[in-house]
C-alpha cells in the first residue's frame, strides 16, 4: 500500500501559476497557500511522499495493536504515541518548508480543491474508495450488532463511527466518480 497507494497524491496540493511558480495549498480549501518556486515544489514534494509513507506504516502498526493489542484499554496509549508521531512529522519536518513563504494571492475553494484532487487521482482510487466505503459499512453493522447483542460499549461506539465513515467515504467516492466522468467528458 504505502508510496504505491498515495502516488501522485501530493500533486493536487499544487496549482499552476502564469509566472511559471506554483500555488502551495498545504491543508487545501481549510487554509490559505503560499506560492512556491520550482526548487522549494520539489523539496515539499519529496517531504510529502515522505509524509504519507510513513503515516500509512503508523496506521498499519495501529491496526496491528487494534488487531492483536488485547482490547482497547492496553493499547489507547500506544495509539495516542502514533498520532503525535504524525502529527509531529507534520508540524516539525513539514511544515517548516512553507512557513514564511509568501501568501498566494487567493485562497482555494472547496470545489476547486475537489476538482484538482479528481484530476490527479488516478481512476482506480475513485474504484478502491467506491469499494471499500460499503464493505467497512457492512464490517461496521457486525460491529454494531455485535456489540449491541454482547452489550459491548465500545464496539458499540466503533460501529456507530463506522457507518458515519463508511457513509463519507461512499459520498466522496460517488462524488469523485461523478466529477471524474464529467473531466472526462470535457466538462469542468
Amino acid at each position: 500500500m504505502g508510496i504505491f497507494f498515495w502516488r501522485g497524491i501530493e500533486e493536487s496540493s499544487f496549482h499552476a501559476r502564469e509566472d511559471g511558480d506554483w500555488d502551495f495549498f498545504p491543508n487545501g480549501a481549510l487554509t490559505g497557500g503560499h506560492r512556491v518556486n520550482a526548487a522549494q515544489r520539489e523539496r515539499i514534494v519529496g517531504r510529502l511522499r515522505g509524509f504519507y509513507a510513513f503515516g500509512t506504516a503508523m496506521i498499519l502498526v495501529g491496526l496491528a495493536l487494534a488487531a492483536f493489542g488485547g482490547g482497547f484499554e492496553r493499547i489507547w496509549p500506544y495509539i495516542i504515541v502514533l498520532l503525535l508521531a504524525i502529527a509531529g512529522y507534520w508540524f516539525f519536518w513539514l511544515r517548516p518548508l512553507w512557513r514564511g513563504l509568501p501568501p498566494a494571492e487567493r485562497r482555494l475553494g472547496f470545489r476547486e480543491a475537489q476538482t484538482q484532487a479528481v484530476r490527479t487521482m488516478p481512476k482506480w482510487r475513485i474504484i478502491y474508495v467506491l469499494v471499500v466505503g460499503p464493505l467497512f459499512g457492512l464490517l461496521s453493522v457486525f460491529l454494531l450488532w455485535f456489540g449491541v447483542s454482547q452489550g459491548e460499549t465500545f464496539l458499540l461506539v466503533t460501529g456507530i463511527v463506522g457507518l458515519v465513515v463508511s457513509a463519507a467515504l461512499t459520498w466522496a467516492g460517488l462524488v469523485m466518480l461523478r466529477k471524474r466522468g464529467a473531466l472526462d467528458r470535457g466538462g469542468a
